[in-house]
Parts: structure tokens; sequence; C-alpha cells
């Protein structure tokens, strides 16, 4: 099974699916596994919530369509080298929506993140962006 994710209007489609399921557009899309039935993951925008002396904790607000299952979650934090600082991809699971009516909520994600060298002297970028944005 193979599922594509559009950018423009996050439309999930799935060989062998009758039909597509309209998603909020919170970030950029990820191509997924064949475990789309866990939902989509999305590169979402990300702040500095808190540091330590060689961690970091990332904050997001997502929205998602709540209906009494579960809610979105950091699937985890990509990373890659930019401009002698360090590009952070934070990857959010947001759970499969089902058919009928639904509330749009917002609720936080948060990611402690290891670095290799103290975060006073690494620059840090949100990879989440083209190009990569300065957060820290």
């Amino acid at each position: 099974m193979t599922t594509v994710l559009t950018t423009a209007s996050c439309l999930l489609l799935s060989a062998g699916a009758s039909r597509a399921v309209q998603m909020p557009d919170d970030g950029r899309s990820v191509h997924l596994a064949p475990s789309a039935h866990r939902g989509p993951v999305k590169e979402i925008r990300w702040g500095i919530a808190d540091r330590g002396r060689r961690s970091v904790e990332l904050d997001a607000l997502v929205g998602y369509c709540e209906y009494g299952g579960r809610r979105p979650y950091v699937e985890g934090v990509k990373r890659r080298g930019w401009h002698g600082g360090l590009a952070l991809t934070m990857l959010v699971r947001f759970p499969p929506q089902k058919s009928g009516g639904c509330m749009w909520v917002q609720v936080g994600v948060l990611k402690w993140v290891r670095l290799r060298r103290p975060t006073a002297r690494t620059r840090l970028f949100d990879g989440s962006t083209s190009p990569p944005a300065r957060r820290g």
C-alpha cells in the first residue's frame, strides 16, 4: 500500500482506497510508510520551550480534529547539519480522521532533544521551513 500526502491541501490518498480524506494543512507533508492506518506524519514548526546544558525542549501547538481518540504526538526529530549549526525537524503523527463531524482543537506537543555540544554554542534551525529558519 502506498500513501502520498500533498502540501497544498494535505490530501491523503491510498492505493486501493475508494475515497480521499481531507486533512488540515499544519505543516509540510511527509511520505508515509505502509503504516498509514496510524495516521499521517507532518513536519511541524517548533519553538524552544526550555534549555538544558546539552539538551533543548521543542514545543509546538498543533490543531487536529478531536473525536475522542488519540491525540497528536511527536513521532521523532530529524537532525542534520546546517551552516555550522543543527537543523531539527519535528515529526508529529496525527490520528487518522474518521468520517462524520468533529471539534477542531489545538494541543501542545513537547519533545526533549539531546545535543552533542552545549546549547550555548549550538545554533539551532527549524528544518520544517525552506530554507531552515534560525530558532536559537
